[in-house]
């Protein structure tokens, strides 16, 4: 039995071109029509375009010149620690006065510690690049699930109850990092977004490590609330949000797993949640989510928020990128590589179509990645750098840039105001943004096959085109390639190769100006999850809902 997520979109503004049709795919930009969803409409890289990694990260001692090309080159922003509420929490002394929690004035001194020793000692360099994002911070089922400390002093280890878990991290905020009102040397920036456990369902409940047994969900949820809890004694500033799906497979089981995991946790923790977090990849096979899947999902989440909750709460996307996994268990290769550059682009292009919820999105690249390493010849998957000597024919064990840079140097010069676009074929996505006199048209082929696509720019038959820069990340021989080109004549067709992303940036000689407005309005249906029937119809009521005189109704 299948069940339908019903909803309405209503855009309201002018559609000059809604009705084409034609052989191959053309893409329509009018650049001189805003386009606003939820009252958001501007590409921010600060919260798109980053690095699974932080500024204080060892990684890049030694290649301060990376992380330069990366910061003012590429301009690219941060990312996500899950590491330094890990080890601290380890070395936490006992409270004396209060057992079973960490003892606050040692938290302090240990976060003094760090700010000394590291952001103004050994991370110094990379204060120039402070406030680069929001960064995410979290816990993980080990140690913080159980609770489990573990000095590497030699101390007294203890065990730490959800409440007393809660309560570190909600100090370790304040202790760790700085308010907004102090001087850099004051610490790192305090984190925006706190996940209270990293993929705990994968962890916990579907594959749990050390021979422990499989905790049921609703106890791992349970959990949440208590840490959400003891949390928000010490910082309310900061985001809470859970559970970090790995695998949001809502549809297994006819909706069975979205019933025992998602909604569950939403019954449960939802109250206390600032934002869903929910993990994307799509794999090497049929298990994959670009394209409807992906809109699939979060048009659930979203649909089961607003009749909960009454809002549709915003999401953090903290991971996401394509994986092959027999691949994985292999030396690294550039084709290997390939498999998360073909589904991050057009992933992004989808999180960019939800500017009001999608709030922050990362792809999942850290730097260097040493503790991932699985042996000698087969380092962790996911890596910005590579040591020279695991590429054909070179040597040497200083580091370098793998293929996944090349994410970063396509999305390089994209911003601006998101103007509206659309595509006549739903496997090329396009999205489009205008910045004073430039404008960014992002075209992502979600087939395996090469497609035509043609552009029709309007909106800007006022101002002259001095030239246009195409960039397309593309296979070629089993390497990622990232093409670049320039032409100064007029540019109105592309060959999209299979799973290609191309970036057109046109170029005139005045700001391109936006007169006319579209407002895109999501409803929800009073009903959720119909089963659907052959041959039988499906009502459901829409409430609320306002049609303008000129609007598109999807």
């Amino acid at each position: 039995m299948l069940r339908k997520n019903a909803y309405l979109i209503l855009s309201m503004g002018l559609m000059t071109a809604s009705q084409m049709s034609h052989a191959h795919t053309e893409a329509i930009i009018n650049l001189h029509i805003k386009h606003t969803v939820g009252g958001k409409d501007s590409f921010k890289r600060q919260d798109h375009i980053g690095l699974h990694s932080t500024l204080n990260e060892r990684d890049w001692l030694g290649d301060e010149d990376k992380l330069h090309y990366m910061m003012n080159d590429l301009d690219v922003h941060f990312g996500r620690d899950n590491g330094l509420g890990v080890f601290n929490f380890k070395q936490a002394d006992e409270d004396p006065n209060n057992p079973g929690f960490a003892d606050p004035n040692h938290i302090i001194e240990r976060g003094q510690q760090y700010k000394q020793n590291v952001w103004n000692g050994s991370a110094s360099f990379a204060q120039q690049y402070d406030g680069r994002g929001d960064i995410i911070v979290g816990g993980q089922p080990y140690p913080h699930f159980f609770g489990n400390t573990d000095p590497y002093d030699g101390g007294p280890s203890w065990t730490a109850s959800p409440e007393a878990v809660g309560d570190y991290f909600g100090q370790f905020m304040n202790a760790f990092f700085r308010d907004d009102s102090e001087q850099i040397s004051a610490g790192h920036k305090r984190p925006m977004y706190f996940e209270i456990l990293n993929e705990p369902l994968y962890q916990l409940t579907d594959a749990p490590e050390h021979g422990n047994d499989a905790i049921l969900p609703i106890d791992i949820f349970t959990y949440h609330n208590q840490v959400a809890e003891a949390f928000r004694v010490h910082n309310q500033d900061v985001k809470i949000g859970g559970y970090v799906a790995a695998f949001p497979v809502f549809e297994e089981r006819d909706f069975a797993r979205w019933d025992e995991r998602m909604k569950l946790f939403m019954d449960t923790s939802g109250d206390l949640m600032d934002y869903w977090s929910l993990h994307f990849y799509d794999l090497e096979d049929d298990n994959r989510y670009k394209g409807s899947r992906l809109e699939a999902t979060l048009d659930m989440v979203d649909h089961y928020s607003y009749l909960k909750f009454g809002e549709v709460k915003e999401h953090v996307i903290s991971e996401y990128g394509g994986r092959n996994r027999p691949m994985e268990k292999q030396p690294w290769s550039p084709l290997r590589d390939w498999w998360f550059l073909k589904t991050a682009s057009p992933m992004l292009v989808q999180f960019l179509d939800r500017p009001d919820t999608v709030v922050k999105s990362l792809p999942f690249v850290p730097v260097k990645a040493e503790w991932g390493r699985a042996s000698e010849t087969v380092p962790y998957n996911w890596r910005l750098l590579r040591q020279a000597k695991e590429g054909a024919g070179e040597t040497g064990d200083h580091w370098v840039f793998t293929e996944m840079v090349k994410f970063y140097q396509l999305w390089s010069e994209v911003n601006g105001t998101r103007v509206e676009s659309f595509s006549t074929n739903n496997d090329v996505l396009v999205e489009s943004f205008v910045d004073n006199n430039k404008a960014y048209v992002i075209a992502s082929n979600l087939t395996e096959s090469t497609e035509t696509l043609m552009l029709h720019t309007n909106g800007d038959q006022n101002r002259q085109l001095v030239q246009v820069n195409i960039k397309q990340l593309y296979l070629k021989d089993s390497v990622p390639f990232l093409s670049e080109q320039t032409v100064t004549s007029d540019f109105d067709r592309v060959e999209l190769s299979p799973e290609a992303t191309t970036i057109i940036e046109y170029v005139y000689d005045s700001e391109i100006s936006q007169t006319l407005q579209a407002q895109e309005q999501k409803y929800f249906a009073v009903d959720f999850l119909q089963p659907i029937y052959a041959n039988e119809s499906i009502n459901t009521t829409i409430d609320g809902v306002e049609v303008p005189t000129f609007a598109d109704v999807k």
